[in-house]
């Protein structure tokens, strides 16, 4: 969600968006102190909100979802 939108719901989108943008400004802002940022984009994660999509939700990214901690 935060490289695509995910149509229907606008604040997880937006807030998704938000952490991704204050990830890149924290890179640029810092790098000349030698601070490196990274932001981990996974194109799914098992979660419950996962679960919740239903088929929507397995036909999408139940294939390629990774676990939290792999993200973690």
């Amino acid at each position: 969600a935060g490289l695509l939108t995910m149509i229907g719901s606008a604040p997880y989108s937006v807030t998704k968006h938000g952490a991704l943008a204050f990830a890149e400004w924290l890179s640029v802002t810092y790098r000349h102190r030698g601070l490196r940022v990274h932001a981990v984009c996974p194109e799914g994660v098992r979660t419950e909100m996962l679960d919740a999509a239903g088929s929507a939700g397995d036909l999408v990214l139940r294939p390629t979802a990774v676990e939290p901690a792999a993200v973690a």
